[in-house]
């Protein structure tokens, strides 16, 4: 699990093969974090507690359950040119 710490009005760009996906951080009230999310219309968007157990992806992993086993990884927010995918 990859962990950003981000501010107010920074966003995180995820590239998809249906297009790219914004994340914008809106506001920041006490342990609450507002977002605001542009999407191509082919890409389903769901809160997790919505999502039946039964239909989650074996692969995706609870938070603290990735904290556990992998340890806290942390990325800066500084914006980095898109490699393509390579790091």
């Amino acid at each position: 699990m990859l962990i950003l710490r981000l501010k107010v009005d920074e966003s995180v760009i995820l590239y998809t093969s249906d297009g790219e996906v914004i994340v914008r951080i809106n506001e920041i009230l006490r342990n609450k974090v507002a977002l605001g999310i542009i999407a191509p219309e082919s890409v389903k968007i769901l809160r997790d507690k919505l999502v039946p157990d039964s239909e989650r992806r074996s692969t995706m992993r609870s938070p603290a359950s990735t904290r556990r086993q992998a340890g806290h990884i942390v990325a800066s927010a500084r914006p980095r040119p898109y490699s393509g995918g390579r790091d």
